[in-house]
């Protein structure tokens, strides 16, 4: 725990004297960036993953271990 807080502690310092930009460029930038998580298309591909497994773990109890 000492370790990790001394690893912090001189990241912190090193990176205290970095150029960044101000808070409100950078919350600008990253709203710019950030996508709605409740697309169409992300459901689609969750739903996809979802069938895929849901089959997959018929046929292996249907058809057992050794069958499938």
């Amino acid at each position: 725990m000492v370790l990790m807080i001394t690893a912090t502690f001189l990241v912190a310092l090193l990176r205290r004297g970095e150029d960044r930009p101000s808070p409100q460029e950078s919350s600008a930038a990253v709203a710019a960036q950030l996508r709605s998580p409740f697309s169409l298309q992300a459901a689609m591909k969750f739903g996809l993953i979802f069938l895929a497994l849901q089959v997959v773990g018929t046929l292996e109890r249907a058809l057992g271990q050794t069958g499938f």
